[in-house]
């Protein structure tokens, strides 16, 4: 049988989503493209001292990447078919380089769990233009609130970082929108009418909520999801406002000024939407990233919730 002919290369912006070494000098690169979604390449010699990928090859950074893809579909049972699979890198540059992203631990963990998420929820040969636009946004808002927290005193880097989870919490909002699945946040999730609160003993209003059934769920949906077995609880309707406010600004109930308003005045409150928008994207993609499990399982992350009236 004839070798699969080579094919044609391809250059595109990207932004680095994994990398791996291989054998002693190389590198498999997994990364997010503009035009050809997520590609897997193989960047030979990128550890050595004269290698013409020294200092590009960083997390964070938008590439301009120029690849040679795989010959054709190879069996990956073996080490020497997988990387066989992999596109060949050529050539790369950096087009944006976001050097403040590591300017703080908060800003880094943030753009990280951007990152992980987005090489979580993508596969091999599909393009999502969206995606990449999204991440790359995100990745300049950290990058911008790294770059002021290092001309900040004490008191206004408290300021600055205090809206962070919000930022987080709406890139994990936006990329369940990009995955089709973004959570019915304030109407019913089974049939599209209202979904008003209901009385709690702490006296704050939440409302029935199911990330199995799709989001937020009217009373009688309630009833039937949890008598198919569905777990069902309840999220305070501030926090579902507050969503809302985050993935739909024109249709919320709660601006953007509002929401600052609210982080200002009860800092946990961000924490707290982004722990609602954490968990549920948990359930649809099946896993638990590494940032996810150490926010949830910080000492003490629900302190200052515990004590707010509306908890």
């Amino acid at each position: 049988m004839r070798p699969n002919p080579p094919r044609p290369p391809v250059d595109d912006r990207a932004l680095l989503l994994k990398r791996t070494p291989y054998g002693e000098s190389s590198l498999v690169v997994h990364a997010l493209t503009a035009g050809h979604g997520r590609v897997e390449l193989i960047a030979k010699g990128a550890h050595r001292l004269k290698s013409r990928f020294s200092g590009v090859l960083d997390w964070f950074d938008s590439l301009s990447l120029d690849w040679t893809p795989p010959r054709g579909d190879a069996d990956a049972r073996t080490e020497a078919a997988r990387v066989s699979g992999l596109g060949t890198l050529r050539t790369g540059d950096v087009d944006i380089r976001r050097r403040f992203v590591t300017g703080s631990l908060e800003t880094y963990r943030a753009a990280h769990t951007a990152i992980e998420l987005t090489e979580l929820s993508t596969r091999a040969g599909f393009a999502d233009p969206d995606l990449f636009a999204l991440l790359e946004s995100t990745l300049d808002e950290f990058n911008a609130v790294g770059r002021a927290l290092g001309m900040a005193d004490a008191e206004s880097a408290q300021s600055l970082l205090a809206p962070l989870p919000l930022r987080l919490a709406r890139f994990e909002l936006r990329l369940l929108a990009c995955l089709g699945l973004q959570p019915a946040l304030s109407v019913c999730a089974a049939c599209g009418g209202p979904a008003p609160a209901a009385g709690h003993p702490e006296g704050a209003p939440r409302a029935p909520f199911s990330p199995e059934a799709g989001g937020r769920l009217c009373a009688r949906h309630a009833g039937e999801a949890h008598a198919a077995g569905r777990r069902v609880g309840t999220l305070p309707i501030d926090v579902l406002d507050g969503a809302h406010g985050l993935i739909d600004p024109g249709n919320a109930s709660l601006t953007k000024g509002q929401l600052l308003g609210l982080v200002e005045e009860r800092p946990e409150f961000g924490e707290r939407i982004l722990d609602f928008t954490g968990r549920f994207l948990d359930h649809q993609l099946e896993t638990r990233p590494k940032s996810h499990a150490e926010f949830l399982g910080a000492p003490d992350r629900n302190s200052r919730a515990k004590l707010s009236p509306s908890a």
